[in-house]
């Protein structure tokens, strides 16, 4: 019976150690950061050397350095004039191999702080205890990135994504993307119409790398949003391993310039408007006439026309802000094709909500919007455009009838960085709407001079209340 009792208290303490173990291990990251920032406020000479160095791995190795060079560095340092030193741990993420971010301090006495610099490294238990490790890499990721950019335009231009395939593991999952699919995308890219390459951010705590290709001629656009890790020395893109997230697409805006004394307007008029018919929501137009009855109080519509084509001619059709087609049209699919490029474009912006309100006594529709905006969007010169329709207007020359005709316009500008935006605002007009007036609500980048990222990111139609 004693050794049974025995065995029981053997395994209990068993169970007990193991517990007490895996909370050690749990919150070992935060005692080692804490260790590790305690002991350089007592470092003050090059003679202690090696209290630093005892926290890293003898096979360090961080983005190309070495523990020898990381050694070299901190050496150097303490040979400099610091009276003391601090340590920031700006962020970290715990795991198997956990990733920390610190800063670095150095204190001059009659002289205050100064910032020494931010290190991104790695930490990993080795023979029972936590050292920095380093991510692995041989070199810096920023001479990975520019390999990488040049490497994918020469993919492009080649047509032939082997180029690229060392870049990525061979398991490659991100955003529902496996590396034949994505491949697949960057291939579409046509270089005969010309590309740019943009970073639009990176992150080397997290990891992650985002870039857009654009498309000069047609402003097609393709975000990709990745992330990286590091096999073999080498950096890899393996993506997030997550599927395609639930985002919804941007619709499309097409301004058709037109006018009553244009013969060949009303057959782009009725190619948009069938096409209205066959896609629903997925996409708007609206029609400014230009020197005609519908032109109404805006002569600007000219200028508008020539912010876009540098010249006046009618019928021309923007696409998204973007894509321009100027003169008449033989078929539909000469506005189909653009219209269904743009329709697969994920959105960056977000109409929440939007409500309008006509008061006749002062003549004027009170706007309410609620916006926000992809983390990704730009929003330097950034604007809010409106504009009021009528759905259809009287008879044209061709014996059938206007739609979509703007007959009030405006825009109200972006102010600061925002990532969203509640505003209300004013449209004046003289006379009485008609009953079948409509609003139309886009956000669109514009510069002084129309350039290929002037797009348009998403727009909503607006009934207008109280008419």
């Amino acid at each position: 019976m004693k050794r049974v009792f025995l065995l029981i208290a053997i395994l209990l303490l068993l169970l007990s150690g193991c517990d007490r173990y895996d909370n050690e291990f749990e919150k070992s990251l935060t005692d080692f950061l804490n260790e590790f920032s305690d002991m350089m406020l007592t470092i003050h000479s090059p003679d202690q050397l090696d209290q630093i160095m005892q926290y890293y791995n003898i096979d360090y190795l961080n983005s190309g350095t070495s523990y020898s060079d990381i050694r070299e560095y901190f050496e150097t340092l303490l040979q400099n004039s610091y009276d003391s030193y601090f340590v920031s741990i700006d962020r970290f993420s715990e795991g198997e191999v956990s990733r920390v971010q610190w800063t670095l301090f150095g204190e001059i006495e009659d002289y205050g702080i100064a910032y020494i610099y931010t290190f991104i490294d790695c930490v990993r238990i080795v023979d029972g205890e936590d050292k920095f490790v380093g991510n692995g890499a041989a070199q810096e990721f920023y001479n990975y990135r520019y390999a990488f950019q040049y490497d994918l335009e020469e993919a492009i231009l080649a047509s032939d994504m082997s180029i690229i395939e060392p870049y990525f593991t061979e398991d490659y999952y991100n955003n529902g993307l496996d590396r034949d699919s994505l491949f697949f995308l960057l291939d579409d890219i046509s270089p005969a119409l010309g590309f740019e390459l943009g970073i639009i951010d990176f992150d080397t705590f997290e990891c992650t790398f985002v870039y857009e290709l654009t498309e000069n001629s047609t402003g097609k656009t393709l975000l990709v949003d990745d992330t990286y890790t590091v096999v073999d020395g080498e950096y890899k893109f393996c993506g997030n391993g997550e599927e395609a997230p639930d985002t919804s697409k941007q619709k499309v805006l097409v301004e058709l310039f037109t006018g009553t004394w244009c013969p060949n307007c009303p057959t782009s008029e009725q190619v948009l408007h069938d096409l209205k018919e066959q896609y629903g929501d997925s996409f708007y137009y609206i029609e400014y006439h230009i020197s005609d009855a519908y032109d109404g109080f805006y002569a600007d519509n000219d200028d508008l026309l020539d912010y876009y084509l540098g010249g006046i001619e009618c019928p021309t059709a923007v696409f998204q802000g973007q894509f321009v087609r100027s003169g008449g049209i033989s078929d539909q699919s000469q506005y189909e094709m653009p219209l269904n490029d743009y329709m697969t474009v994920d959105a960056r912006a977000f109409f929440d909500s939007a409500s309008a309100n006509w008061d006749a006594e002062t003549h004027e529709v009170s706007v309410s919007i609620d916006v926000t905006l992809d983390e990704y969007l730009d929003d330097n010169d950034l604007y809010l455009r409106y504009a009021i329709v009528e759905e259809t207007a009287q008879a044209s020359t061709s014996g059938g009838y206007y739609h979509q005709a703007v007959i009030a316009k405006g825009d109200v500008p972006f102010e600061g960085n925002l990532s969203e935006l509640n505003d209300e605002f004013s449209i004046s007009y003289e006379s009485g709407l008609p009953d079948d007036a409509i609003l139309y609500l886009w956000l669109q980048t514009l510069h002084n001079e129309h350039a290929n990222d002037c797009k348009v990111h998403n727009v909503i139609e607006v009934t207008i209340e109280g008419l």
